[in-house]
């Protein structure tokens, strides 16, 4: 019996040394397994937050928003190997995923609401704990996870949207490096009558008409032009927030830094009548409007002209968006300002430079005071631009003016579109099925 005994405790030792490399191979599938399990999911986790983040992120530049998903990934899996050119980030319009079917109740929600898409996409890899070997079965060396999400930001609150649109000469030059022979006053009246059409579109699902989303206008060269349609035909009155014109010539007479930041919400003009000059009614202001269609009517006859002096459309914009605040309805109120240049120029005598008048208003702290004059009334201004066919790093004003992460440059008409939404849009947006196909 007890030969017995000792025989099979020598057998069941055999047996222990023969089974237990299968044992560890068994329980080092299953810790592998279940960490890559782990993974799988974070890298899932981690690219939602990313595309709330990048849809959140007021600066577009793809390579920035390439690095803050980097940097989700790499917290979700901080022993990952997460490489930059390994991660997409594709912005695109709802005309981009539904074409002509944008806007249209029922395709991809029950309202048509307009949106900016955000596809966030990484691939990352993991070293393995326990790799294969000859003697052991395990994992390949290094285990790659993909991982993708979508996010959208729609168009909701009410919104009430002035286009501050350069029309300086220089507009009537092509911007040959966005592959369009068009010049870029066209393309940029394009964009305007694109962004038009849509949002005409999105209120005519909108019953209640004070809900319903606004455009204006506010065009600048060295100059805005205020239009009037009174009992004796239109006027047209060009006007200068900085300069002030004498009533019987262009000579202009200074008027302080002082006395504009005082009265920047002031409803007055400076500058004077005029209805015979032909250059005068090259363009002019629109304000606020639910009829989008008559916008777009009026812009399309706008031609530029003269140099360029950004803070007088600034201006005249800030008033229209101020004059237009009402106490019942809270709207979103949005100021962009499209421009191909620094300021440039000077008045007709040559007394005044318009970038260094131009700088020192920022400097002053202009748009601050905008902000501040809407905060006192409970409401918010936001503050954007996009310039397009030159250096925007060499604008210091305007950068000043929206603050740095509000400036945006363009690679061509669509891409300043694009920009423009995702502005216009909520804060920040919802997750999307991350699988959906468009039909």
């Amino acid at each position: 019996m007890k030969r017995s005994l000792k025989k099979q405790q020598g057998t069941a030792a055999l047996f222990t040394v023969l089974m237990l490399p299968g044992f560890l191979a068994m329980m080092y599938m299953t810790i592998e397994a279940t960490r890559y399990m782990q993974d799988e999911a974070k890298i899932g986790d981690a690219m939602e937050a990313a595309a709330l983040a990048v849809s959140g992120n007021v600066d577009k530049n793809i390579d920035t928003n390439k690095a803050l998903v980097k940097r989700y990934a790499d917290l979700y899996l901080p022993d990952a190997n997460v490489q930059l050119e390994n991660i997409n980030v594709e912005v695109q319009s709802c005309e981009d995923v539904y074409g002509a079917r944008c806007g249209e109740p029922g395709v991809y929600d029950r309202h048509g609401f307009y949106f900016s898409e955000f596809r966030i996409s990484a691939t990352v890899s993991q070293q393995s704990w326990f790799p294969i070997t000859e003697k052991l079965p395990g994992f390949d060396e290094t285990i790659n996870f993909d991982g993708k999400a979508v996010a959208r930001k729609y168009i909701f609150d009410p919104l009430d949207l002035i286009l501050v649109l350069d029309m300086s000469g220089s507009m009537g030059n092509a911007w040959s490096a966005s592959g369009s022979d068009q010049d870029k006053y066209q393309g940029v009246l394009d964009i305007v009558e694109r962004l038009a059409t849509d949002i005409h579109t999105l209120n005519q699902e909108i019953a209640d008409v004070n809900k319903r989303h606004r455009i204006g206008v506010s065009v600048f060269s060295d100059r805005v032009v205020h239009k009037e349609d009174t009992a004796y035909g239109t006027r047209y009155f060009r006007s200068s927030y900085l300069y002030q014109a004498h009533e019987d010539n262009w000579r202009y007479k200074y008027a302080a830094q002082s006395t504009l930041m005082n009265n920047l919400f002031n409803d007055r003009y400076f500058g004077i009548y005029t209805s015979q000059s032909s250059d005068s009614t090259t363009f002019y202001n629109i304000d606020l409007t639910k009829d989008l269609p008559a916008l777009i009517n009026q812009v399309k006859y706008f031609t530029p002209s003269g140099y360029t002096a950004s803070f007088e459309g600034i201006v005249a914009g800030a008033r229209m968006l101020y004059g237009s605040l009402e106490p019942d309805v809270k709207r979103k109120k949005v100021l962009i300002i499209l421009s191909d240049g620094e300021d440039y120029g000077r008045d007709y005598y040559g007394y005044y430079n318009h970038k260094w008048d131009g700088i020192n208003l920022y400097n002053a702290g202009m748009c601050n005071a905008m902000r501040d004059a809407f905060i006192a009334q409970d409401a918010q201004l936001t503050l954007a631009v996009i310039g397009f066919d030159y250096d925007l790093e060499r604008n210091q004003g305007l950068k000043t003016c929206v603050g740095e992460k509000n400036v945006h440059t363009a690679r061509d008409y669509d891409d300043i579109y694009n920009t423009i939404v995702p502005i216009i849009a909520e804060a920040v947006g919802h997750l999307f099925y991350r699988d959906y196909q468009a039909n």
